[in-house]
């Protein structure tokens, strides 16, 4: 009941209606955000291989719902998606130029801009944006705890795949609606 009620409140409305599809996309986009973040956490390295499958895999899930609502509405969420996904890559290597500029020290990794532009596709536009900001926060709260552990020296270069997989699947299963709501709540925001 509990699995239900999460599947049904995705953003994913064109899927909605084939609950067994979606699992199963579900299913594959865990797996392959795991392999991705077990790779950088061993590696240091998130392989192009990897970036490809994920990213045909979430344009498939898109256009798969053509199935499920009309021609017209499928490609209206592609076009977000891949607007999504190319803003995600340009942010996140201007991100990368600047804190590199600035620290002296590589501190994001490409393959780190890539996976953003991997949540931009199956996300889209405000799904990213989320998940980019859930990745931020959780990846500067561990970051402060292992510091203040005397785990990590200030600027540690540590995996950062694990966490905006970890955005980019919450904001996959609860929906960016649920997030915003959430967001707006804790604040108390009267919308």
């Amino acid at each position: 009941m509990v699995f239900d009620s999460l599947i049904f409140s995705s953003y994913i409305n064109s899927l909605d209606n084939n609950k067994y599809l979606f699992t199963c996309i579900t299913i594959i986009l865990l797996i392959e955000l795991i392999i991705i973040s077990v790779e950088d956490i061993k590696h240091n390295i998130i392989p192009e291989r990897f970036c490809k499958i994920t990213f045909a895999t979430g344009v498939l899930a898109i256009v798969s719902g053509i199935f499920y609502s009309s021609w017209q509405t499928t490609f209206s969420k592609l076009i977000n998606h891949l607007f999504a996904s190319i803003l995600a890559i340009t942010l996140m290597t201007l991100i990368k130029k600047i804190s590199d500029t600035i620290f002296k020290t590589n501190t994001l990794g490409i393959g780190d801009a890539k996976l953003a532009s991997i949540g931009g596709i199956w996300l889209g536009i405000k799904g990213i944006y989320i998940a980019m900001t859930i990745a931020f926060i959780s990846a500067s709260i561990y970051s402060l705890f292992m510091i203040i552990k005397g785990y990590f020296k200030k600027l540690q270069a540590y995996a950062f795949a694990p966490f905006i997989s970890l955005g980019v699947f919450f904001v996959w299963i609860f929906g960016e609606n649920w997030w915003i709501q959430k967001w707006w709540h804790l604040w108390e925001f009267k919308l």
